[in-house]
């Protein structure tokens, strides 16, 4: 059997004469790339296996437009995050672990199209959610109001958190992209744009499914319970703002308290958030055509 450990890569990196200590500084070396790497690595592997896993969904969506001959609002925003989703995953891949962007210039290029795309499909979801929740207020001028209010500040935030999160900008011998070396200045979480940004998330996020639960509760229970529709979206809202609400709260903590010893988890959090807006639209459209 073929070994793929990379020890056949050690006399080339000691000249032949290995030194315990190198050897040591090399494992910690590896294995500190690993820890603050892993969250990345696993928000991808999520991201893409659920862009997988939606194919099915997708043909019926596919199918009821052919049938339409036009797409709904909720195809269409389906459509918007699983393909910006995708878009992420391959150019975050291309630049974090390829040497395809091959010079400086085109690492820049790279990192900003990659946080872009990805900071765009937490935007996206957000969008999903004012959307159901406008919905369940019957489009209430008011209500409008404050989502649109809510909405300007969340794509205001992304576009400071797409501006200063880090980017890979030199381009090292081997032909990989890595971050230019800088003095990491040591700033209080209230100066980050992430504290912000997951902050923002998490309340707007919270707002939005409990007004419309609460919307929902008052609403549209009748005697015996809630309608099939009603109970459904009553049931996504939950499930919904316990799994992004939960992720943002992690991230918020290790903003605040860990952020030099953890690794961040905003990509992880993207992440979760689009796969339960991908699944909150499938499972809605699926109980109304079917």
């Amino acid at each position: 059997m073929t070994r793929h450990d990379g020890a056949w890569l050690l006399p080339r990196i000691f000249d032949h004469r290995p030194d315990a200590s190198k050897l040591l500084a090399l494992q910690d070396f590896t294995l500190e790339q690993l820890w603050w790497n892993t969250p990345l690595i696993v928000a991808q592997a999520l991201l893409l296996s659920e862009i997988v896993r939606t194919y099915p969904a997708e043909l019926s969506m596919i199918r009821r437009i052919i049938k339409r001959k036009k797409p709904n609002l909720a195809e269409m925003m389906f459509f918007s995050i699983k393909y910006v989703s995708l878009i992420s995953v391959v150019l975050t891949t291309l630049v974090q672990l390829t040497k395809v962007p091959g010079t400086d210039a085109r690492c820049v290029a790279f990192s900003w199209a990659s946080n872009i795309f990805t900071f765009s499909i937490c935007t996206l979801v957000v969008m999903t959610i004012a959307w159901r929740t406008s919905i369940i207020f019957h489009g209430q001028r008011k209500v409008q109001y404050l989502l649109g209010a809510g909405l300007a500040l969340q794509i205001c935030l992304s576009g400071w958190a797409v501006a200063v999160y880090f980017k890979l900008t030199r381009v090292t011998p081997t032909g990989l992209c890595v971050e230019e070396a800088r003095l990491v200045k040591h700033q209080g979480f209230y100066q980050l744009s992430t504290f912000w940004y997951v902050l923002w998330n998490a309340l707007f996020d919270l707002a939005m499914v409990t007004s419309s639960s609460v919307r929902l509760w008052r609403s549209a229970r009748g005697p015996t319970g809630f309608a099939r529709i009603s109970a459904l979206l009553f049931a996504n809202n939950i499930h919904y703002a316990i799994g992004a609400d939960l992720v943002n709260i992690i991230e918020l903590v290790t903003v605040i308290g860990f952020r030099y010893s953890v690794p961040s988890y905003q990509f992880l959090v993207i992440t979760i958030q689009a796969m339960l807006g991908m699944q909150l639209l499938i499972s809605e459209q699926e109980a109304v055509y079917n």
